[in-house]
C-alpha cells in the first residue's frame, strides 16, 4: 500500500469534517424539532393553565356574589353561572388536545354542570364543587407544564453534551490529521529542499550547458553568417558568370515554368527574360514546338537523368528555327518531389550546315573518287584491250614469222636457227608479260563474273605467296545480275584487301565466302594472321596498310554499305563487307544528281 500524500491527508480530513459535521448538524435538526414539540406541547400547558385559573376566578366571584344575594338572586346568579362555565367548557374543549389529564376532568365537569342544570342530587355540590375540580385541575396541569420543562432541560442537556463530543472528535479527528499533515510537510519540505538543492545544481549544470550551447551557437551563426555571406557573394558572381556565359543558359520549375534565363538564352530565343518569366512561353514559341518541350521535361522528372535532344528552337528576332542541342538535368527536394529543371541550349545551326556543306562534300568527293575509279578502271580497260588488239596481234604475228624462220632454218642455218630460237622465247616471254599487264590491268575474266573472277584472283595468290587459299560459295544468285563497274569495283575490293593479308598479315592461309543475294550482299574474308593489315597506326608498313583499308573502306562506303573489321579468338582476322542489294544501291551520281 502506498504512502498517503499531503492532499491525500488533507482530502481525507476535509471528508472527516465534513461528516462530522453532517453529523452535528442532524444532531442539532432533530434536537430543534424536539425542542420545537415540546415548546409546543409546554405553550399549550400554560393556555390550560391560563384558562382554568381564568376559570377558577370566574367562579370564585360568582359564589362570593350568590352569597351576598338573596336566594332568588343567588340561584339566578348560580343560573348565569352555569351557563358561562358551560360556554368556558365549551372554548376550552380545543385546550385538552394534548393532556393527559384534563380530557377526564373535563367530562367531569361537562357531567357536573349537566347536573346542575337539572338539579339532580349530583349537582348539589354546585359551583362549590366545580370550583374544587378546577383546583385540582390546575394542579394537574401545572405537574404536567413542570414535566414538560424538566424534559425539554434534559433533552437540552444531551444534546449540549452529543455536541460537545462531536467537538470533541472532530478536534481530535483534526489535531491528528493536521499532526500527520504537518509531519507530511516537514518531510515534503525536506524532501523539496533536497529537490530544491538538486534541481539548482542541475539548474546550474543545464545554465552551463546551455551558455556553452548559446556561445557555440553564437560561433556557428557567425560562422554562418560569414557562410551567407560568402554564398550571397558566390551568388552574384554565378548570376554574373550565368550572364557571361557564351551558352544559353535557362532554368524551369516542376511545371515549366521559366525562372531564369542568361542573356545568351534571350539572344538565342529572341526574346528578353522579362517576357518569359514565370511563364512556359506558350506565346513564344509554336504549338508542335511547345507539345515537344513538355514532354522532353517529363520524361527528364521520370527518368531522373541527364537528357540531351536536338531539336528545333524558334528565334523571334530572326524569324527562324535554329538547331539546337538541348540538355536538361533534373533537380528534386527533400521529399523526392520535382524541383527545378537546368537546360543548357547549343545552337549548332551553323554546326549543322557545315555538316551539312561537308556532307555533301564529301558525297561530291566520294562520288568523284567512284568517277575517277570508274574512270581508271575504263581507261585500263580500254588500254588492256588496245594492248591486247594491238602489242598482243603484232607479238602473235612475230612469234609466227619467227617460228617459220626458225623452222626452216634448223637444217642448213645452225647459227641462225640458235638465234631464232633466243628471238622466239623472248617473244614468248613478251607475250607472256603482256598477258599479265592485261591481267593486272583489267583481267578478262571478269567478263565471266564476280565469282569467277574472285576465284582466279585466288589461284593466282596462291601460286605467287604459296598461301592456301580457298572460296567458299554460298548464294550466287545476284552474280548475273551485276553489271561490269560493279563487278569490276567488287572485284578491286576483294583484291585490295588480299593484296593487304599477303603483304602485312603473315598469314598462312586465307578464305573468302561470297553469298550474292539480290536483296544483300556479303563477302567475308578470313585469315589466321596476326591482323597488321588491318592497324592504322603510325610506321610505314602499317601506313601502306591503312591506305589500302581506307580504300577499302571508300569503295565500301561509295555503295553505300559496311566495312566490319574483326579479331578472331583463336588467331587471325576477319572482314566482313555488307553490301546492299541491286534493288537498293543508290549511285554517287544519281546521289549528286539529287543533290
Amino acid at each position: 500500500m502506498k504512502k498517503w500524500s499531503i492532499e491525500t491527508w488533507s482530502l481525507a480530513g476535509i471528508a472527516a469534517v465534513l461528516v462530522l459535521m453532517a453529523a452535528m448538524v442532524g444532531v442539532v435538526a432533530h434536537q430543534s424539532g424536539q425542542s420545537a414539540e415540546a415548546d409546543e406541547r409546554l405553550k399549550q400547558a400554560r393556555g390550560r393553565v391560563l384558562w382554568l385559573e381564568q376559570l377558577q376566578a370566574q367562579l370564585y366571584r360568582t359564589e362570593m356574589l350568590s352569597e351576598r344575594q338573596p336566594d332568588g338572586a343567588a340561584d339566578a346568579s348560580r343560573a348565569a353561572a352555569v351557563l358561562t362555565l358551560q360556554r368556558q367548557l365549551d372554548q376550552g374543549a380545543p385546550l385538552a388536545v394534548g393532556s393527559d389529564t384534563m380530557p377526564p376532568l373535563l367530562a367531569r365537569l361537562q357531567q357536573q354542570v349537566r347536573a346542575m342544570r337539572a338539579g339532580t342530587p349530583d349537582g348539589e355540590h354546585g359551583l362549590a364543587g366545580i370550583g374544587l375540580q378546577v383546583l385540582g385541575m390546575i394542579g394537574a396541569e401545572r405537574a404536567q407544564r413542570d414535566r414538560i420543562r424538566k424534559q425539554d432541560r434534559e433533552e437540552h442537556a444531551q444534546l449540549r453534551q452529543g455536541l460537545i463530543l462531536l467537538l470533541l472528535a472532530l478536534t481530535v479527528l483534526s489535531s491528528a490529521i493536521l499532526l500527520k499533515i504537518r509531519r507530511l510537510t516537514i518531510a515534503g519540505r525536506r524532501a523539496l529542499t533536497e529537490a530544491n538543492g538538486t534541481l539548482e545544481r542541475r539548474i546550474g549544470e543545464r545554465t552551463d550547458q546551455l551558455q556553452r550551447a548559446n556561445d557555440q551557437l553564437r560561433a556557428e551563426i557567425e560562422v554562418r553568417k560569414a557562410a551567407e555571406q560568402a554564398q550571397a557573394h558566390s551568388d552574384v558572381q554565378l548570376q554574373e558568370i550565368i550572364s557571361m556565359m557564351p551558352v544559353a543558359l535557362f532554368i524551369k520549375d516542376a511545371d515549366s515554368n521559366i525562372t531564369l534565363m542568361n542573356e545568351a538564352c534571350e539572344k538565342m530565343w529572341g526574346m528578353p527574360f522579362a517576357e518569359l518569366r514565370g511563364n512556359r512561353g506558350d506565346a513564344h514559341f509554336p504549338a508542335e514546338q511547345m507539345a515537344g518541350f513538355l514532354a522532353d521535361d517529363r520524361a527528364t522528372f521520370a527518368s531522373g537523368t541527364l537528357l540531351v535532344r536536338e531539336e528545333q528552337v524558334w528565334d523571334a528576332a530572326h524569324q527562324e528555327n535554329r538547331s539546337a542541342q538541348t540538355y536538361k538535368k533534373p533537380l528534386y527536394d527533400a521529399a523526392g518531389k520535382p524541383l527545378l529543371l537546368i537546360a543548357m541550349c547549343v545552337d549548332v545551326t551553323e554546326r549543322k550546315r557545315d555538316e551539312d556543306a561537308l556532307q555533301r562534300s564529301l558525297q561530291q568527293l566520294r562520288a568523284l573518287s567512284d568517277h575517277q575509279e570508274n574512270l581508271k578502271e575504263d581507261e585500263q580497260r580500254r588500254i588492256a584491250l588496245d594492248i591486247h588488239d594491238e602489242l598482243g596481234q603484232n607479238l602473235m604475228a612475230l612469234k609466227l614469222d619467227v617460228s617459220m624462220l626458225h623452222a626452216r632454218t634448223g637444217a642448213r642455218h645452225g647459227r641462225l636457227h640458235r638465234e631464232a630460237g633466243r628471238v622466239l622465247a623472248t617473244l614468248d616471254a613478251s607475250i607472256h608479260s603482256v598477258r599479265a599487264i592485261i591481267d593486272e590491268l583489267h583481267p578478262s575474266v571478269l567478263e565471266l563474273g564476280l565469282c569467277a573472277a574472285v576465284e582466279w584472283q585466288l589461284q593466282r595468290l596462291e601460286q605467287r605467296s604459296g598461301l592456301r587459299c580457298s572460296l567458299q560459295l554460298i548464294d550466287d544468285s545476284a552474280n548475273c545480275s551485276l553489271d561490269p563497274r560493279q563487278t569490276s569495283s567488287i572485284f578491286r575490293i576483294v583484291q585490295t584487301a588480299l593484296s593487304n593479308i599477303n603483304l602485312f598479315a603473315g598469314a598462312s592461309a586465307v578464305q573468302v565466302s561470297l553469298n550474292l543475294q539480290p536483296r544483300r550482299m556479303t563477302i567475308v574474308i578470313t585469315d589466321d594472321g596476326v591482323g597488321e593489315q588491318h592497324s592504322e597506326q603510325h610506321g610505314e608498313r602499317s601506313q601502306v596498310a591503312a591506305f589500302g583499308l581506307r580504300a577499302i573502306r571508300e569503295r565500301v562506303n561509295a555503295f553505300g554499305g559496311e566495312l566490319i573489321i574483326a579479331r578472331r579468338t583463336d588467331s587471325g582476322s576477319s572482314m566482313s563487307i555488307l553490301l546492299p542489294g541491286l534493288e537498293q544501291q543508290a549511285r554517287p551520281a544519281v546521289a549528286m544528281a539529287a543533290g
